[in-house]
């Protein structure tokens, strides 16, 4: 017997009288899965070579079962715990939907059924849960244009998500508002779903709606103004050139120094309020879109020498010197509108007078391009004044502005000149 050749038998096992014992691992794959044990009891005689045979295989059986059943048990265990989550998330995801501010609605994609509306729908556009939970957009007559949710549920289908589109929803009681719509695909429980967030934007709108409005109404105002004046240059500049005529023929007489102070005192302050009030006129002109560019031939050295009569005496008034410059290879005889370019340049030098306390002035004319009989010409006016900030050079053109706006500035002037 097995035991035979043992000097110390269990007693436990001497009791049993076996005659013989088999024992086997249970080994699956590199894993041992238990011991398997069989005797032959004391009835029986010694296991031959096929009861060994019979019993290694189902050692090997044995050891597969418990392993299947192990794996299975851990499967199970798994769908369980997923299970748990995915309800767990579904109950996060309603608990997230009802705390929303804003309309939140899931809508199965398959056929377009609200699964489900949180409050903030039904709040603000009037419907219950009975009313929506279960119906389509189209069933309602949610949508102003009914082609918007199939344009929605397209454009999720194909990017997985839609932001900012706009439309136009009708209320319980009818009335319309304008909203703003985001959605993106998800899985809601086993289904394709969409999840769309509605913002009510019929507020915004209708203060973008009352702004465009007012600013129609203030263009609108601006543009009659600008009309009238530019209606009225005529009216407005006759009776001053003949203030500054009438002046001017009475300078001529015989008078006495004191009425000579006064009427050139009038003549003086007459030119500047015809200038001011010709800048103001030209500007009405150039809103309305009625400033005319004439052109007629005129001499470039004929209107330099005019110039130059004009505004030099105010120059060495103050001690300044002022020259005149051209390109030789400017043509003499022009053709364009004198008016404006002698209007241009006498307000570039007349700032130049204003902000220069010594040194020069310097006008240059430079021909800039020629072709066939066509020329380009490049006015500038340099001076040796204060300058201008670089802050102040990006409203140089602005009407109204001055680089000094201060109540206390030490140079007047509208703002204009430059406009």
């Amino acid at each position: 017997g097995l035991w035979d050749d043992k000097p110390d038998p269990s007693p436990s096992i001497m009791a049993l009288e076996l005659q013989s014992v088999m024992c086997s691992p249970l080994i699956f794959g590199d894993k041992s899965a238990g011991i398997l044990y069989v005797d032959s009891g004391y009835r029986f005689t010694d296991f031959n070579e096929t009861d060994q045979l019979f019993f290694t295989i189902l050692s090997d059986h044995a050891a597969i079962a418990i392993e299947n059943a192990e794996l299975y048990s851990r499967s199970q265990m798994s769908v369980q715990s997923l299970t748990q989550e995915v309800c767990s998330g579904e109950e996060r995801y309603r608990q997230t939907l009802e705390a929303a501010p804003d309309p939140i609605i899931i809508v199965r994609i398959a056929d377009g059924h609200f699964i489900q509306v949180n409050d903030a729908f039904f709040k603000i556009f009037g419907y219950s849960e009975e009313a929506v939970t279960g119906r389509t957009a189209s069933e309602l007559n949610l949508f102003v244009h009914p082609k918007d949710m199939a344009r929605i549920v397209s454009v999720v289908k194909e990017r997985k998500g839609i932001k900012g589109f706009e439309a136009q929803i009708r209320k319980r009681n009818g009335s319309v508002s304008d909203i703003l719509i985001s959605a993106r695909f998800v899985r809601f429980g086993e289904e394709d779903c969409m999840i769309m967030a509605v913002k009510d934007i019929t507020a915004r709108r209708n203060m973008e709606e009352e702004l465009r409005r007012s600013k129609e109404t203030a263009e609108s105002a601006n543009k009659a103004k600008s009309e009238f004046l530019a209606n009225m240059s005529h009216e407005i500049r006759t009776p001053m050139n003949a203030i500054i005529g009438m002046s001017h023929l009475v300078l001529e007489t015989d008078i006495t120094p004191k009425q000579q102070d006064y009427l050139n005192k009038i003549h003086s302050s007459a030119r500047s309020l015809l200038r001011v009030i010709n800048d103001i006129l030209d500007l009405s002109e150039i809103e309305t879109g009625k400033l005319n560019i004439k052109s007629v031939n005129f001499r470039l050295d004929e209107l330099l020498v005019n110039l130059s009569d004009r505004l030099s005496p105010a120059a060495r008034k103050k001690g300044i010197e002022i020259r005149f410059e051209a390109d030789k290879e400017i043509p003499l005889s022009l053709n364009g509108d004198p008016l404006r370019l002698r209007q241009i340049l006498t307000n570039l030098v007349d700032n130049a007078i204003k902000f220069t306390k010594y040194g020069e002035i310097v006008v240059n004319a430079a021909l800039k391009e020629k072709w066939k009989n066509n020329a380009e010409l490049l006015f500038s006016v340099r001076d040796s004044g204060i300058g201008i900030s670089p802050e102040k050079l990006s409203v140089l053109f602005e009407p109204f502005t001055q680089a000094d706006s201060s109540t206390t500035r030490k140079f007047g002037g509208t703002g204009l000149g430059l406009t």
